[in-house]
């Protein structure tokens, strides 16, 4: 794929004429939760608490009726695909493994979420208490602090071609503060679309020119060294493959610490369109 389907994409998706036919039994888009705390009996304080708050499809995930909230129809969310593509899409059941996949871990990727969940649950619940016996070997009397995992995913409605999802993850272990991460994936007809799927592999150190210089303009600056004043790291900076489609941009999303100290919190670099015709895409 280039940039220039995006941006036909967008100009049709904006003009409704990639909606697509409407089926009356498309697939609902639901809210499935997951929470639970594991105290440690016998130490004060100590615990860990897993919380997952995650968009699904329905289909494929036998869950308890209270875990599901009222969702939204596929078809709202995927605007920019043929009802042919939603549904090819959805029958090879794609969406819902990559979730899993990128919320978990890969050895999670062949489970439903729930299932998944339970065991990513007992999989924080081991590492705590493994790192809880560690302390407590080197002090008895130290503070065991809780830990807590919060993953969270959503779809965001762009009106574009694809299907967005925002996946966010946060877990406090200890420290002055929680770590904390956002992806984008972005899903066509044929799965998971990457960066590279979009520019091309050969193109990324000119795509990485052009992120770069936005990233200056952005922050009101012409240099490498003037970023590193306003505390971004510019020997780390990538191509994210973290991205959305808004309005005439395409936005590249970084999480903290990934180009810039933790002050700097997710970064979000939009890069108008006219920018990458203008670079030859």
């Amino acid at each position: 794929m280039k940039t220039s389907r995006i941006l036909i994409g967008a100009m049709l998706a904006a003009t409704g004429l990639l909606q697509g036919l409407r089926a009356q039994t498309e697939p609902v888009v639901q809210r499935l939760e997951y929470k639970e705390y594991a105290p440690w009996a016998g130490v004060e304080g100590a615990g860990c608490f897993v919380q997952l708050e995650m968009d699904f499809l329905l289909e494929g995930n036998a869950a308890p009726t209270e875990t599901v909230k009222e969702g939204r129809s596929w078809s709202e969310c995927m605007q920019g695909m043929t009802q042919e593509d939603r549904i090819s899409l959805l029958n090879r059941g794609i969406v819902n493994r990559v979730l899993v996949e990128k919320a978990f871990g890969k050895e999670y990727a062949d489970r439903s979420f729930l299932m998944a969940a339970a065991c990513y649950r007992d999989a924080r619940d081991a590492e705590y208490r493994k790192n809880v016996e560690e302390m407590l070997d080197v002090d008895p009397d130290i503070r065991i602090p809780e830990y807590d995992f919060y993953v969270s995913g959503i779809v965001v409605d762009t009106g574009r071609m694809f299907l967005t999802y925002r996946l966010e993850e946060s877990h406090y272990t200890g420290g002055a503060h929680p770590n904390s991460s956002v992806r984008y994936l972005n899903f066509d007809a044929r799965g998971l679309v990457t960066v590279a799927d979009l520019f091309g592999e050969d193109k990324l150190e000119v795509l990485k020119e052009v992120v770069f210089k936005a990233l200056l303009s952005k922050e009101g600056v012409k240099t490498a060294e003037e970023l590193e004043r306003k505390s971004y790291f510019p020997e780390f900076f990538h191509v994210s493959d973290d991205f959305y489609v808004k309005d005439d941009s395409i936005v590249f999303v970084y999480s903290p610490y990934e180009i810039a100290a933790y002050s700097q919190g997710v970064v979000e670099i939009p890069v108008p369109f006219s920018a990458l015709e203008a670079a030859g895409f």
